[in-house]
């Protein structure tokens, strides 16, 4: 039964590892406002989740229903992997969040300049100076 739980533990952690590496390098493509790259997590990060979930839904439990790790280690490894996960969601979710954030300015002001018919605010006829501090921003769309 040992060799059971260590086995489903092991598994555990190499597909919380796993999802975690993907989070990490989502989390860094995003904080470098890199969507596109970001965007490329999204069919890895399901099936990583996916896996996850298989694997935690068929690990063996103890009396109070957690998953248990088999040896004390592998307790103390599920533990961090448990950690680093939860810090990697905790970061990805914030960075997420601040990128819809950004997008959404970039929309409104791609269509207040749409709608700016007279070209007043934008463009070569503006009435108003680009403020200097304002760190340029690209727009990237995939259908």
């Amino acid at each position: 039964m040992d060799r059971e739980h260590d086995s489903s533990a092991s598994r555990l952690i190499d597909a919380m590892t796993t999802l975690a590496d993907l989070l990490d390098a989502e989390n860094r493509a995003l904080a470098g406002i890199d969507y596109a790259a970001s965007h490329d997590f999204a069919i890895a990060k399901r099936e990583a989740i996916a896996a996850l979930e298989a694997i935690a839904d068929s690990a063996p439990s103890d009396d109070d229903g957690t998953i248990s790790g088999g040896r004390h280690t592998a307790k103390a490894e599920l533990v961090a992997a448990q950690k680093r996960l939860a810090a990697a969601l905790t970061e990805n979710r914030t960075r997420l969040a601040e990128a819809i954030d950004i997008q959404q300015k970039v929309i409104a002001t791609v269509l207040a300049a749409a709608n700016d018919q007279d070209g007043r605010h934008y463009g070569p006829k503006a009435d108003i100076e680009p403020a200097p501090s304002i760190r340029g921003v690209s727009l990237t769309t995939r259908a």
